[in-house]
């Protein structure tokens, strides 16, 4: 017991310092590098690398340098497939995904072109073996594997819709006067629910 109370009394007296220093931040410009101030979205590649859809391409981000993959037009969204790596890349106009050259170079490969036609910015959804793009005139049902377009699902009213999500393994779509519309062979069909109005949604967060 005598012991346990000398070495107490001795952690007591004891003094800490801690190490001089100062944190090391990195500030990135813009204007210095080949990238916009702007960026829709972000996700992160199987290499731990950063990836952001910028108004100027794809930025890649190691920690220590950025490269820039260049893409048709601004990129608007993006979207990892956690099974096979690959992510899809939304641009105004343009859908397509990155891909691994084996000389290590990363390039933008073009799956959908739509000149008329403008990309959903915020969303696109990997269902099972198939990808979903909202458009201008409606919905474009891909097949992942193929990159085949298997439909264009057209929508009466484009501007009423807000957004396409998924719910287990199926696919839906809000519409401000319909409320919500489920995927079928037909096309969106509603279904019975509905959106509660922008009055009785109240957000939260939990910190």
């Amino acid at each position: 017991m005598r012991t346990y109370l000398i070495l107490l009394l001795f952690i007591s007296f004891l003094r800490s310092f801690g190490q001089k220093g100062e944190f090391y931040i990195t500030e990135y410009l813009h204007s210095n590098e080949n990238r916009e101030n702007q960026n829709a979205a972000i996700t992160q590649d199987g290499n731990g690398r950063m990836v952001f859809a910028n108004a100027n391409g794809v930025l890649l981000f190691d920690g220590r340098t950025w490269e820039t993959v260049t893409t048709p037009s601004s990129a608007l969204s993006l979207e990892k497939d956690d099974k096979s790596g690959i992510i899809y890349v939304g641009c105004l106009n343009d859908f397509g995904y990155l891909e691994n050259k084996p000389n290590g170079e990363i390039k933008y490969i073009q799956v959908y072109h739509a000149p008329d036609q403008v990309l959903y910015a915020s969303k696109i959804v990997l269902l099972k073996e198939k990808i979903y793009l909202l458009v201008k005139t409606g919905v474009v049902e891909i097949e992942k594997l193929s990159k085949k377009i298997l439909r264009n699902i057209p929508l009466d009213n484009r501007y009423n819709c807000g957004l396409i999500f998924s719910n287990g393994s199926e696919l839906y779509l809000s519409d401000k006067e319909k409320g919500i519309l489920k995927l079928t062979a037909k096309g969106f069909e509603k279904i019975n629910t509905s959106l509660p109005p922008d009055e009785k949604v109240v957000f939260t967060s939990f910190i």
